[in-house]
């Protein structure tokens, strides 16, 4: 939560020299290890400026949370993942792509960081609500593991592959699952008739 949540264009430089100086400085050290005076001397702004829009060295921290969070969201809401199009999944892989240091400093955080687990939490519902509306007949627990096996295989690959292809990798994953359940749905319906 920002203090004062100015939109003008100095205002907005202001955040962007906080948040860059905060993320450059997680590379090289903990959030709890960051202080306020290594930010504003990163930033070149003094500490009355960074009290003037933060709370303290947490509260912009969960603001670059939010942001990361709010851009994901509002890049994926449109996408259908369930019309197996590569689209949706290119999206969020170029999206990490874009956000490479911040991404991995996440992903290298997890245990001790909510926003991967929002990140991933949006993406599975979305999957499974897609899914869900356009295949019925699908249980949510079967389209819930195919997520699940699909995504905890990227991540725990540690894979930096071309969006792209990865997407593409994906989606070829999907249509062969999908395939597999409907096939077998509809043999178990018809041996029991």
């Amino acid at each position: 939560m920002m203090k004062n949540e100015k939109f003008d264009a100095r205002s907005q430089n202001t955040l962007v020299a906080i948040r860059s100086s905060i993320l450059e400085l997680l590379q090289k050290k903990r959030l709890q290890e960051i202080t306020i005076a290594e930010v504003c001397r990163s930033a070149h702004i003094n500490r009355g400026t960074f009290y003037h829009h933060y709370f303290d060295i947490y509260d912009a921290y969960e603001s670059i949370e939010d942001e990361f969070f709010e851009e994901i969201s509002v890049r994926l809401s449109s996408v259908d993942v369930s019309r197996l199009e590569q689209s949706f999944f290119q999206e969020i892989l170029e999206f990490i792509s874009e956000h490479c240091a911040f991404t991995l400093f996440i992903y290298t955080n997890n245990g001790k960081n909510s926003l991967l687990t929002r990140l991933i939490d949006y993406v599975k519902n979305k999957y499974i609500r897609d899914y869900s509306a356009r295949f019925p007949q699908l249980s949510r627990a079967r389209i819930e593991k195919t997520f699940t096996y699909g995504i905890n295989g990227w991540l725990k690959s540690g894979s930096l592959e071309e969006a792209g292809l990865l997407a593409a990798e994906i989606v070829r994953f999907n249509q062969y699952v999908v395939s597999g359940f409907l096939e077998n749905s509809m043999n178990m319906s018809e041996n029991q008739t």
